[in-house]
């Protein structure tokens, strides 16, 4: 972190005016997203990552019932930054994270491109 707050400093020497603004996380989910997929685990190398920018498709409403655990909730939980006490277990659903995205509250599956 002192090493880009470093370069940000340098940077903004060129400039004749810089205001800095610290956005909260709940405001900016695609730099959260980003922060949290950089900071995985695995070797970012070539790890490639797509923003896909536009509004969803219209929503329709679906109701749905079970008595089953929504197998999405940890997944969600995760991606807006809770943890797990298990670290095997965190680990593991650090794995299935990888697949998500969250966007204003909605879980997205990545596709292949």
């Amino acid at each position: 972190m002192e090493e880009y707050c470093s370069k940000a400093r340098k940077l903004a020497e060129s400039f004749h005016k810089v205001a800095l603004r610290q956005i909260p996380r709940e405001e900016n989910e695609k730099a959260d997203f980003l922060a949290r997929v950089g900071s995985m685990s695995a070797d970012c190398s070539s790890r490639q990552i797509t923003i896909l920018e536009g509004q969803p498709r219209e929503q329709l409403e679906v109701a749905t019932t079970s008595l089953a655990p929504d197998w999405r909730q940890n997944i969600i939980r995760y991606l807006k930054g809770e943890m797990l006490p298990c670290r095997k277990e965190q680990s593991k659903l650090e794995m299935k994270a990888r697949n998500f995205c969250l966007d204003k509250g909605t879980l997205y599956k990545r596709g292949v491109h």
